[in-house]
């Protein structure tokens, strides 16, 4: 575990110094953005297509479906609850409504689930991969979008449907799923490719993390009304919901079980800069949630894991 972490880290720590150093002359926020480009537009969809044209549609499966959407559907009531009755700015509250609801399950999680292969569940990544599809995709850019049209902030005209269709990953999934179905098997070249795709993923996701770390003496203010909250929603709650829910509907597998707890307590996505771009929210304050999360979820993890839950 401490060697699996130490890896995490010094990838994360690359990013995080590159804010300070420029190599080249390129600052941080530029770097991530095309970081982010390449992973979100590119990388993940060849993931996301692979995992799904591999997938098998059978009782855990399911199972471990509902559990992914039930907690995070009562993850998101809980967020949308508390920051109505918190007073904060109404972009303010889109900003951590997003930051306390949705997870780096695939820039942190993914690379974690391949570091990690003793320790939760590695089945080319599946879980991360499943996860990601029904929270950051289908909830966050349905419910989720709908929601963030009512704290005020700009692109209300924007359609939720439609923004769902556009998703590179939603699109590539959708593929994936279809091709499989097709019982065609997969050739050994593009096994190659996917093989590279996912070696390649794991530093460019940790950097990009890294990347996005950053914290001002302003953000001091939100700890308790904002960041403290959403830290205990994203990273307590959510855990705890999916715990409740695969003990509920009965065990899928000691490490599949794991590495749905583990994939809960992921911090911030960073896909929430985009949505708080395109909706003109409070992108500092979601700035503050994804360094404050992604601290305390570095310190969590281990000891969630020394647990043994399941």
């Amino acid at each position: 575990m401490t060697n699996a972490l130490g890896q995490l880290l010094i990838f994360i720590a690359i990013g995080v110094a590159w804010r300070y150093v420029k190599p080249m002359g390129i600052n941080a926020g530029t770097m991530q953005r095309n970081l982010f480009s390449l992973i979100y537009g590119v990388l993940l969809p060849i993931v996301a297509f692979f995992a799904f044209w591999k997938f098998k549609m059978d009782a855990r499966a399911l199972k471990m479906l509902i559990i992914i959407a039930v907690a995070s559907a009562g993850v998101m009531a809980a967020a949308w609850f508390y920051l109505k009755q918190s007073k904060l700015p109404d972009r303010m509250q889109g900003a951590l409504f997003v930051a306390a609801s949705f997870g780096a399950v695939a820039f942190l999680g993914y690379p974690m689930s391949g570091i990690f292969r003793k320790v939760i569940s590695w089945t080319g990544g599946r879980v991360g991969i499943e996860f990601f599809i029904v929270a950051n995709i289908i909830l966050l850019l349905t419910v989720g979008v709908f929601l963030l049209r009512q704290y005020g902030g700009m692109g209300r005209s924007k359609n939720p449907v439609e923004a769902l269709i556009k998703e590179p990953i939603f699109i590539a999934a959708v593929v994936g799923i279809v091709v499989g179905l097709m019982n065609i098997k997969v050739p050994t070249l593009l096994n190659l490719v996917y093989n590279k795709t996912l070696t390649s993923l794991f530093p460019l996701m940790l950097i990009t993390l890294g990347l996005s770390l950053n914290w001002h003496p302003g953000w001091n203010k939100l700890i308790v009304r904002g960041l403290i909250p959403v830290a205990a929603i994203k990273l307590l709650l959510l855990p705890l919901l999916v715990y409740a829910m695969i003990m509920m509907l009965g065990p899928i597998g000691k490490l599949t079980s794991t590495s749905l707890v583990l994939f809960a307590m992921m911090p911030s996505t960073l896909y929430g800069l985009v949505l708080c771009d395109r909706y003109k929210l409070e992108t500092n304050a979601y700035a503050a949630a994804i360094t404050f999360t992604t601290v305390i979820a570095v310190i969590m993890m281990p000891i969630v894991h020394g647990m043994k839950l399941f």
